[in-house]
């Protein structure tokens, strides 16, 4: 019984170490973020003008004096 321990032991020894390349990797284990680019608001209306908006998310959040934010994919 003892021998199955250590074979494993060993195969996940190899598991976290390829976990590890992994994680400290450029690209990581994770999604890519997307590139953000702050617009101002008549950025934002000239872009939803000319139609180049594809996606637009508007969120407000609770705090006294936030204003919310927007979200468009391009």
């Amino acid at each position: 019984m003892n021998k199955y321990w250590k074979a494993i032991g060993l195969y996940a020894v190899i598991f976290v170490i390829i976990l590890a390349v992994l994680a400290f990797n450029n690209e990581g284990i994770t999604a890519p973020e997307k590139e953000q680019k702050a617009y101002t608001y008549s950025d934002l209306v000239t872009e939803l003008e000319g139609g180049n908006i594809k996606e637009l998310d508007i969120s407000r959040s609770k705090e006294v004096g936030d204003f919310g934010t927007v979200e468009a994919t391009l």
